[in-house]
């Protein structure tokens, strides 16, 4: 990648003149995004819902890493995203369940909240 971006670099007019400061800005800004890109996408990936984290934050955390990830992403993959990280036992119930848009999903949840807590053992 760093050779793609030094030829493509070269076509363009003045980039003989660049001096060393210059070079080194310009190729850090480029990388240094394209790396926090990748670092987004990864932390998506692995995101997954923690043994003791409410099932809430984790849907909010899962939105916001995806609209960072790709601000255009369809709701679609956004549901995919979160569902493929949840626990079990919710990543099942909430499976078989039409979960799109985002809103239906969130009141998947809040069903799924209130049904674990009328089976809890008192």
């Amino acid at each position: 990648a760093p050779l793609v971006w030094y030829n493509r670099m070269e076509l363009q007019e003045g980039f003989n003149t660049l001096q060393w400061n210059e070079f080194k800005t310009e190729f850090l800004a480029d990388f240094s995004r394209d790396q926090s890109e990748a670092d987004k996408a990864v932390a998506l990936y692995m995101r997954v819902q923690g043994a003791n984290e409410d099932i809430n934050f984790y849907l909010e955390d899962v939105l916001t890493l995806s609209l960072r990830v790709d601000p255009e992403m369809d709701e679609a993959r956004i549901i995919a995203n979160v569902l493929r990280g949840l626990q079990t036992a919710p990543q099942s119930w909430l499976s078989g369940r039409t979960n799109n848009p985002i809103a239906e999903l969130r009141r998947n949840i809040q069903l799924w909240q209130g049904l674990t807590l009328l089976l809890l053992p008192q």
